[in-house]
């Protein structure tokens, strides 16, 4: 059961990994304005440079208030993160894992760029996204999905 245990842990920090770093390399892509639409001409979804200097894609904040803010939420997640790992509760790391992934890196984007940059949209414009919110967005999901199971046992191991 241990050796199991500790297999599902490598598959989740190898596949979240490999997943930070494929937006990584569509953010310099998007970046390097080297792409167009993506796959191809869908008529409705494009893949280019957008800059995001908002607050959850609306709300306009000063750059430094948003990191400040971010950083914060990011150590109370850290903490639940940690929380998890040690009662063993695998729901909870799995979510909290996930938005540390996605929020480390648009939090990177906004360290070096002063916005983040997503690159998935629409034609019409909005609303524009990259792989680490799509990740944030799975890790709240399965927090959401977790935390209606409060109350059952831990995973044993």
């Amino acid at each position: 059961m241990q050796r199991s245990k500790q297999v599902l842990w490598l598959v989740l920090a190898v596949g979240g990994g490999a997943v930070i770093i494929i937006d990584r390399i569509l953010k310099a892509l998007a970046l390097a304005g080297t792409v167009g639409r993506w796959p191809a001409d869908t008529g409705w979804l494009e893949f280019g440079i957008f800059r995001n200097d908002k607050f959850i894609g609306w709300l306009a904040l000063p750059n430094w208030l948003i990191v400040s803010g971010s950083v914060i939420v990011l150590s109370l997640v850290a903490g639940l993160f940690i929380w998890s790992v040690v009662v063993r509760r695998l729901e909870f790391s799995v979510g909290t894992g996930l938005i540390i992934l996605g929020a480390v890196s648009n939090l990177a984007d906004r360290a070096a760029y002063g916005w983040v940059i997503d690159y998935f949209g629409p034609d019409w414009g909005w609303p524009v996204f990259n792989l680490a919110d799509a990740v944030i967005m799975a890790g709240v999901i399965g927090l959401v999905a977790a935390s209606r199971n409060l109350t059952s046992k831990p995973v044993d191991g």
